[in-house]
């Protein structure tokens, strides 16, 4: 039926129909944006197809105009069903963008058509790569997203006369892909600091947009809208301390790290008031304590200075209450990285307060680097004791040092970036594309001759355009709040006095701490000590094949560092060489979260013996198997009356480890892996029909199927140009055309 109407209407009624719809507001959703716009070399042949980004791993056919594509997968890919994507061929009478409506515009054979994580207050959350909901056990890692907490207007009356009433509907529409690419576009309001405005489309032509939704069809409530009901329940009548400890908990592990104090000051006037004679609550007194010396102004190292002349000539230095940030940004550029900080380190005391431990707060500022230099960042990445770089920043043990850059590295930020880079030669200004205070479409960022076209043809286009925009904004500050959460993560446990700094600490433990405590990729919302949105989905599917044939053995290996050290070296970007080494890395840092996380929820005593005993050991020398294996056994009570390894008590804790699983979920985990699965679904299925074409055509003996180079592909290198369709392929058209995949 919503086919029916669609297709029922003429598609300049689409736009009116839209521009129509009244304001008003429903509730939040979390938007999850998928863009395929990877390439990868393991199903295409050497002459056609592009070649893989650094380490995206992406099967043949998944670049859209990159050859080896299933049938209708993607532009330009060749045997396109009727009318689904442009310069597929197939389409039907009269539908092509060349036939007419627009002169010179777009390819022929082509039909019009249709052509990022939200914290709450209007902050952007993280997005980044697919793989984080499932993660891929065969080595392939999967298309850039983003989630993005946006607040929608009223459906198009096209899809609410049609029985959807929410967005999150949406996920549960089970149509062909050509007639999802025809839905009207829905606009949106954005978190302040990503924009005013945006359209979203369902099927956009590079990928498709979910809602993550928790019934059939009602979107998943935002952290800010379940706070206030759980704080409302919470208050309700007389709370006990146990109650109120939950809420604190509760908040911090969905980053509300400002919520925290006043739960914490309601605590110790219920505590006041129930006192008589009794002893005080001992996580409010370990909360008391850390947040009078959090209080306490801190002072600068006189060393900054001396770095700063040496090193990093011509940088600035901005002051926060705990860091002195040296940088060489421009005037406002670091003030989320200023917010950032002063969060993570009020939240990494908070919860160990919570556990009832006031650690040590210390007196100076922590020092942190933050540089737009990418030469810069090498050169101190080469000349300290850094660690490995975790998204965009490492960690330098010695000289108590974060270094982070403010440039995204990303590889699918940067493989979406370059996508994006056709669009912006066609004359859309990103930075403005998402500034509109209006319903209407942002005049000064948009191409005259697509405005022009929105008029008969619709704002799907435009929609298309303000989606890439949005997912590049979304990405560069989820970079930035991984960064900064990890690493000011790892510089913590030193200046807390939690591990000695003249001691090499192995890696597994300072990444799992790391992790512990950071925001990672792929989170809606903050997730201080709660399971990882990111890790606990690839731990699940390792933990199921693709670990040790033991818990026990598994868990020696994280212990001694094995997973870390096994790691191969690093190849050229798109090569075989660096797929392995980035899933050995994703492998060694999946299991190192997990055991860090199962001991800081359940044996935290251990823990801290473990912190204890690691920082007895030799200055700066490397701790080999036996040496590392032995102070974990020591910490954990897994030693015999000789203090040799008690293998049954190793046996014993790596079962427990395996075990508590059973009992962990995200709580939008079930969504995410439904999204996952219909993703890894089409990929398969893209996997399987390009493979298949690629054996036809080698037995039919021909070097390929389409004008141009051998195996070439309309817009690949050195094939053959349509009409009116720019060199170079993988780009969007030169006007509105309406269809996705």
């Amino acid at each position: 039926m919503i086919f029916a109407e669609v297709i029922g209407m003429k598609r300049g009624l689409l736009a009116a129909a839209f521009l129509l719809t009244s304001a008003g507001w429903a509730a939040a959703d979390y938007v999850v944006i998928v863009a395929n716009v990877g390439g990868g070399r393991e199903l295409s042949t050497p002459a056609s197809g592009m070649q893989g980004g650094r380490g995206r791993g992406m099967r043949g056919g998944m670049f859209p105009g990159g050859g080896n594509n299933p049938p209708g997968m993607f532009p330009g890919g060749g045997n396109n069903p009727p009318g689904m994507f442009p310069g597929g061929g197939n389409v039907p009478p009269g539908g092509g963008a060349g036939g007419g409506r627009f002169p010179g515009a777009g390819m022929p054979g082509t039909r019009p058509g249709m052509g990022a994580m939200g914290m709450p207050g209007g902050m952007m959350m993280p997005g980044g790569m697919m793989g984080g909901f499932g993660g891929a056990t065969n080595g392939l890692d999967y298309p850039v997203i983003a989630i993005v907490e946006v607040k929608p207007l009223k459906l198009p009356p096209l899809l609410t006369s049609s029985g959807i009433k929410t967005m999150a509907a949406l996920n549960k529409l089970d149509l062909p892909k050509e007639q999802l690419s025809l839905l009207p576009p829905i606009q949106v309001a954005l978190p302040e600091r990503l924009g005013r405005t945006c359209y979203l489309l369902k099927k956009p032509s590079f990928g498709e947009m979910f809602i993550i939704a928790e019934g059939k069809d009602k979107a998943l409530p935002t952290v800010a809208q379940r706070f206030k009901e759980e704080k409302e329940k919470t208050l309700k009548g007389s709370p006990s301390a146990g109650d109120l400890l939950r809420l604190a908990r509760w908040a911090l592990e969905h980053g509300l790290v400002n919520e925290f104090p006043a739960i914490m000051k309601k605590l110790a006037e219920i505590d006041k008031a129930s006192g008589a004679g009794g002893l005080p609550n001992p996580a409010l007194v370990a909360y008391q304590k850390v947040q009078a010396e959090i209080d306490r102004p801190a002072s600068n190292d006189p060393s900054v200075a001396s770095l700063r002349g040496k090193l990093l000539a011509g940088y600035k230095m901005t002051e926060t209450p705990h860091y002195l940030i040296v940088h060489n940004a421009a005037e406002g550029e670091i003030t989320t990285h200023t917010e950032h900080l002063e969060n993570s380190f009020r939240s990494f005391y908070y919860w160990f307060a919570l556990q009832k431990t006031a650690l040590t707060v210390p007196r100076n500022r922590q020092v942190v680097v933050v540089t737009r230099e990418k030469n810069d960042f090498d050169k101190l990445n080469k000349i300290l004791t850094s660690g490995p770089v975790v998204v965009d920043g490492f960690f330098a043990r010695r000289e108590n040092l974060s270094v982070m850059t403010s440039k995204c590295q990303d590889d699918k930020y940067q493989a979406l970036k370059t996508y994006w880079q056709t669009w912006k030669d066609k004359g859309y200004k990103r930075d403005e594309l998402l500034e509109s205070k209006t319903k209407m479409p942002p005049k000064k960022s948009v191409p005259a001759n697509v405005l022009l076209a929105a008029q008969v043809e619709g704002l799907s286009q435009i929609a298309e355009a303000q989606m890439l925009a949005l997912m590049l904004k979304a990405l560069e500050q989820e970079a930035e709040l991984a960064t900064v959460s990890h690493d000011a993560s790892r510089q913590l446990l030193f200046a807390a006095g939690l591990l000695a700094r003249n001691v090499v600490v192995p890696e597994w433990i300072l990444f799992g701490m790391g992790s512990f405590f950071e925001t990672p990729l792929q989170a809606p919302w903050p997730t201080v000590g709660a399971a990882s949105p990111y890790y606990l989905p690839r731990w699940r599917k390792l933990k199921t094949k693709g670990l040790e044939k033991t818990p026990v053995e598994t868990l020696r290996k994280v212990v001694t560092d094995a997973y870390f050290r096994s790691i191969p070296p690093d190849g050229k970007a798109g090569k075989a060489g660096h797929r392995l080494h980035e899933n050995a890395l994703r492998k060694a840092r999946t299991v190192s979260w997990s055991l860090t996380y199962f001991l800081a929820q359940q044996k935290l005593d251990g823990l801290r013996q473990y912190f204890a005993e690691l920082s007895k050991m030799p200055r700066d020398l490397e701790l080999d198997d036996t040496v590392l294996l032995h102070c974990f056994a020591r910490a954990f009570g897994c030693v015999d009356g000789n203090n040799k390894v008690d293998e049954a008590g190793l046996r014993k804790l790596a079962g427990e480890w395996y075990g508590y699983w059973r009992l962990v979920n995200f709580e939008s985990e079930s969504t995410l892996k439904e999204i996952n699965d219909k993703i890894e679904k089409e990929i398969e299925e893209a996997r399987k029909q390009a493979e298949q074409r690629q054996n036809d055509n080698n037995n039919n003996g021909r070097p390929g199927m389409f004008p141009g180079a051998p195996g070439g592909f309309p817009g690949a290198p050195g094939g053959a140009q349509p009409p009116g369709s720019p060199p170079g392929g993988n780009i969007p058209p030169t006007r509105p055309r309406r269809g996705g995949n």
